[in-house]
């Protein structure tokens, strides 16, 4: 239920379903419930409090070797660092993501993955980056059919060609 409520962007309802499942979870959903918490938590501006859910998160995946879960828990810890613009914490915590991600297989997560570093590179203006790995995402979101991913990656893929035209008249003295 606190996913449905967090979908339609009732965060405080979805905050109360989390903190009452945590009455009823085990070891195994724990984890997962910690991070859906920080989520939701990073969403309404506690960005404190949500670092502290995400952490523990990370320490259940780890005792219960649940990389999947762990490699979820750092992909929202480096969107968190990126919103808070702690740009070098949020590419530590999406490589370490990917890096798991990619072990694994996990192309739901791969799509997500690649797609925050395009918005990690496209923030720090360094689009050749960002559009390696918009293009990376996009095929991969394709192949799955995510159309939110789909959509996201068009539109930066897009956006970043558009700086690039504007580079390229500017360059060649048709901007000034």
């Amino acid at each position: 239920i606190g996913l449905v409520y967090s979908e339609q962007g009732a965060y405080n309802k979805a905050l109360d379903n989390y903190y009452d499942a945590l009455k009823f979870a085990n070891s195994k959903n724990l984890n997962s419930i910690y991070n859906n918490i920080g989520i939701i938590l990073e969403e309404l501006g506690s960005n404190d409090k949500a670092l502290s859910y995400f952490q523990k998160s990370i320490v259940l995946s780890k005792a219960n070797g649940d990389e999947i879960a762990l490699s979820d828990c750092y992909n929202n810890m480096g969107n968190l660092y990126l919103s808070t613009k702690e740009y070098s914490e949020a590419e530590k915590y999406f490589k370490l993501s990917l890096e798991l991600r990619l072990k694994h297989g996990n192309k739901n997560g791969l799509a997500s993955t690649y797609s925050n570093f395009g918005t990690l590179y496209y923030t720090l203006k360094k689009f050749d980056l960002a559009h390696e790995y918009y293009n990376k995402a996009l095929p991969i979101a394709i192949e799955i059919g995510d159309k939110k991913e789909i959509s996201i990656n068009k539109i930066h893929i897009g956006l970043i060609n558009i700086e690039f035209k504007f580079y390229f008249y500017w360059l060649h003295g048709e901007i000034k």
